[in-house]
């Protein structure tokens, strides 16, 4: 990729926002960039294995997967290009990533190694700020889950329950649980979870299917959230 084509792809990362056009091409002038492409289905990242890089997706959609700690229930994103994964686990003592990362269509993929972007924030202040601050946002959205409010309503705690395991709140979701495990993560009867569920299929606000369900849109469960008694 040419300097300029680089270029223009940083400054559609918020780690480079605010870079000047003088810094930014010292930026590109100075860093090992490595490109590849993926092919849809294949594996660009997975739970566990270090995080020594950051991974900028250029182009395509990835599905991204969490596991619950004891592999109870799976959630699955589906996210588009521009965006960066996991930033946030290149720091700390054990810096690996905590979601899958899957190709869903072909993508193209730039990395950067961490050695690089411990350079970028020494160098440059408004990169170190930007770091700080995704960081921040990060440890702000984990922490802020505990303290919202519970809901009374079967509903609107199912649909709390998929929220705040979300990285984007918007999109399609696929989870993959059992009813007897939601249940119990709702504090709930299996059946009384099940006329939920089925409640939100007949509205086409999720697709059951076996072993779960589909959020085609959480945009528009969020909102049907907002408004239900």
């Amino acid at each position: 990729m040419e300097d300029l084509s680089i270029f223009s792809t940083l400054l559609n990362y918020p780690i480079f926002n605010g870079l000047g056009r003088i810094d930014l091409e010292g930026v590109v002038s100075q860093t090992r960039f490595d490109f590849r492409k993926v092919a849809a289905g294949k594996t660009i990242a997975v739970v566990d294995s270090v995080c020594d890089k950051v991974f900028f997706l250029l182009s395509g959609t990835v599905e991204i997967i969490r596991n619950a700690a004891d592999h109870g229930y799976v959630i699955t994103e589906k996210l588009s290009a521009p965006m960066l994964f996991q930033t946030e686990c290149l720091f700390g003592y054990q810096r690996r990533f905590t979601h899958t990362f899957i190709a869903h269509t072909p993508v193209s993929i730039m990395t950067i190694d961490r050695d690089e972007v411990m350079k970028f924030m020494e160098t440059y202040p408004v990169v170190r700020m930007n770091v700080i601050n995704q960081l921040a946002e990060s440890l702000l959205k984990e922490r802020s889950v505990v303290w919202k409010h519970q809901y009374s309503s079967l509903t609107d705690r199912l649909i709390a329950f998929i929220s705040n395991h979300l990285i984007y709140k918007a999109g399609e979701k696929q989870i993959k649980i059992k009813m007897v495990r939601l249940a119990h993560e709702l504090n709930a009867s299996r059946l009384d979870v099940s006329k939920a569920l089925n409640t939100l299929n007949d509205l086409h606000m999720i697709k059951l299917g076996r072993g779960g369900f589909i959020v085609p849109k959480m945009e528009l469960l969020l909102n049907y959230k907002s408004v239900i008694v």
